[in-house]
């Protein structure tokens, strides 16, 4: 007997599904289709919640845990260590806050900038406006990607694992407008009178009847019935917003039988969240008799450190917000692969305010425009977009970069902190003979003044002496040098100077590239998190974009010009790739040199557009090229010919190597006549044409002449050098 799929674990329902999905190809008949209302049912919402709530609590256990670690990868990011205040002087050496900055830097320094590419033929046109659009609207003045890659590093470099959310927010609202009718007949011609400018019959606002409020019509002395302009209640966008935000780590619901990287291949996803009780009320339609959950502010990974967090009273409610896979825990439901529903619940609530089909995806049924083709479409993967840059086997909470150094920094905090009291206790100290000394001269040595004079009778070598001091050994410096290395090396970060002594150029080449491999690796990881997150984003785009926007775009001539675009003008499948080296910080020097150096390399090469290399450089040296680079270039001066002074005679224009001279010259000589035989002399065999049938391909004439210093110019040329 088969196993029902809702005692599964969560990790085999999927697969389960769609094994016996292709033995029983047919769907039960009464099955409710996905998006029909079902009858409220008390019983069912409950055990739904209650169901749910087992899950979330599983997970909440797991983040509890984990939670101890993050703190305390929290408490040393901020410098703040020690749980009281010590006796003696305590060294606490701020790493964790130096290499997280340093590494979020090298990580990821700005919003990398998205490249699109067409999955099929249609949506090739659409590629130039689309890219343009996702990138502006990823911009700081809307999504702010820039805020939310900051966020992001900062969150997997202290906990392994960061947790962002995609979506859309629309604020609709309903206006009066007015109820619009074509306007009577003109009564000369017996027809409608025609708008000029749309050239349809002409619309004048609808007149409807006054009525008292017993609902009886009024008229007018002339007993007509008095009317007024009609209106009508029209709903329209008042606001909208397409976002990608981060949210706490402590908040990320993950189920607790998942395992890998790769979140969009776990059965759900979830998160924790806080909303004002008001707009709860207002939004997730609770009952009159709901009261608010939180009063006081939630805790935090760093609410510990931060005094007087009481801001008084709150009124807030507290929920989850779940995603899950249809096809896992909606079978009966017979959706599509890959389709996703929405799941909130409201704590204290016991029944789900919000149980839907995602309003991101979409079936093409053919209507509203969408392609009849039954398929899914719209947003692949869940909103929720958790990031982690390595994998921990059997578990989808990887070891964090200042986790796994944090035991580091302590034992150099360690031993900074032995030698402060080292130093402490080897503070210079004075002996002296009491039996030989007066007290004048002891209170002296007590007060210890600055140039102070101590009469003594004779040298005083056997009154007064300075007690030896300790050295302190070299192990504790060679300790400190090898903690810090140690450091170096599990952030995969480079010193600022490299030691070469007593090494090669290979070994100190070697080194270097170690580093950079991970860091690397780690940064490809970053960008195809993001790419991923760009291409869920971009979907909202394609599904939401009503109101028309404007991009700027660079035209087939090589100008740039505002485009404007809609959903409707970016419709297609691409695929998303991150530009190479854009979120990087390159510094202004290598990349004028990088600039030069193409410019070198290639400016010749006559498959190049040689004015769009020069615009680049000018760029990058912060001048104008629009001012500067002349598109069509005058023609290049030709040399001029030899000056060739010939002395013939009358026979030798017989001579068929002078006639050849003379035509290569310009001179055109009628063909003389031959003495001996009476006929014209034959011209001299002109070289054969290649067939333009058959281009060649134009060798590359080789690297851009590289220009001469201008001061050895002037000392070749026999100026003098000039001393400044």
């Amino acid at each position: 007997m088969d196993t029902p799929i809702g005692q599964l674990p969560d990790s085999q329902r999927y697969e389960q599904w769609q094994l016996r999905n292709r033995q029983a190809a047919r769907v039960d008949e009464g099955a409710p289709e996905p998006d029909e209302e079902q009858p409220a049912d008390p019983a069912r919402d409950e055990a739904l919640v209650g169901e749910w709530m087992n899950r979330i609590k599983a997970s909440e256990s797991v983040v509890e845990q984990l939670s101890i670690g993050w703190k305390a990868n929290v408490r040393a990011y901020m410098g703040k260590v020690l749980d009281s205040s010590p006796r003696d002087h305590i060294v606490n050496v701020p790493l964790e806050y130096s290499y997280v900055e340093q590494k979020k830097s090298q990580l990821v320094f700005q919003v990398p900038e998205l490249h699109l590419k067409p999955k099929n033929p249609q949506s090739a046109p659409a590629v130039p406006t689309f890219q343009a659009a996702v990138n502006h609207e990823l911009g700081p003045e809307n999504a702010d990607a820039p805020t939310l890659i900051d966020e992001m590093a900062t969150d997997v470099l202290l906990c392994g694992i960061a947790g962002s959310k995609i979506g859309y927010a629309a604020e609709i609202r309903t206006r009066k407008v007015p109820v619009m009718e074509p306007a009577p007949p003109d009564l000369m011609m017996g027809i409608a009178p025609i708008d000029p400018q749309t050239g349809a019959p002409q619309q004048v606002q609808a007149q409807r009847p006054v009525t008292s409020p017993d609902g009886m019509m009024q008229f007018g002395p002339d007993g007509q019935p008095v009317t007024e302009p009609a209106f009508k209640d029209e709903e329209y966008l008042a606001h909208e917003e397409f976002f990608w935000n981060e949210f706490p780590t402590e908040d990320l619901l993950v189920p607790v039988d998942f395992v890998g990287s790769n979140f969009d291949r776990a059965a759900w996803l979830g998160m924790k969240f806080v909303m004002d009780f008001n707009q709860a009320k207002k939004e997730l339609k609770l009952p009159d008799d709901f009261a608010a959950t939180i009063q006081t502010p939630r805790e935090t990974l760093s609410s510990e450190e931060r005094p007087n967090r009481d801001g008084g009273a709150l009124k807030q409610v507290e929920g989850y917000e779940i995603w899950l896979k249809a096809a896992v825990f909606a079978p009966e439901e017979n959706p599509l692969p890959k389709q996703i529903k929405q799941l909130v619940i409201i704590k204290g609530h016991n029944k789900p305010v919000k149980y839907e089909n995602s309003p991101y995806q979409w079936v093409g049924d053919g209507q509203e425009g969408r392609p009849n083709d039954g398929k899914l479409h719209g947003m692949e993967g869940f909103p929720i977009h958790p990031l982690t840059l390595r994998y921990l086997p059997g578990s989808a909470y990887p070891v964090s970069d200042v986790g796994i150094a944090r035991p580091l920094s302590e034992e150099i905090s360690l031993g900074r902190t032995q030698m402060v009291q080292f130093r402490d206790r080897s503070i210079p100290m004075t002996w002296f003979d009491r039996t030989q000394l007066t007290p004048e001269i002891v209170g002296k040595l007590d007060r210890g003044e600055i140039m102070a004079r101590i009469g003594l009778d004779g040298t005083g070598a056997d009154k007064i002496g300075i007690i030896a001091l300790p050295q302190f050994p070299r192990d504790n410096y060679q300790f400190n040098e090898i903690g810090e290395k140690d450091l170096r090396d599990t952030w995969a970060i480079r010193p600022a100077t490299v030691e070469t002594e007593g090494r090669t150029a290979t070994e100190v080449r070697d080194a270097t590239a170690v580093s950079d491999v991970r860091l690397d690796k780690e940064r490809t990881k970053f960008l195809r998190w993001f790419t991923t997150g760009g291409a869920k984003f971009a979907s909202l785009l394609q599904q939401f974009k009503d109101d028309a926007g404007y991009v700027e775009i660079v035209g087939a001539d090589g100008q740039k010009a505002l485009q404007a675009w809609d959903r409707k003008a970016v419709q297609g499948e691409f695929v998303f790739t991150a530009k190479p080296d854009s979120a990087l910080r390159l510094d202004a020097d290598v990349e004028r040199r990088q600039a030069a150096n193409l410019y070198n390399l290639i400016g010749r090469d006559p498959n190049v557009r040689r004015t769009e290399l020069l615009k680049a450089l000018l760029t990058k040296h912060n001048m104008d090229p629009e001012k500067i680079v002349v598109e069509t270039p005058p023609a290049e001066p030709k040399p001029e010919p030899p000056k060739i002074s010939l002395a013939l005679k009358g026979e030798d224009l017989v001579n068929p190597q002078v006639l050849g001279i003379l035509a290569q010259l310009g001179m055109e000589i009628m063909p003389p006549i031959d003495p001996m035989t009476g006929q014209p002399v034959p011209k001299p065999p002109q070289p054969q044409q290649a067939s333009p049938a058959q281009p060649m391909q134009t060798p590359h004439p080789g690297a851009v002449p590289q220009a001469e210093p201008i001061n050895k110019h002037q000392m070749r040329g026999g100026g003098a050098p000039t001393v400044n």
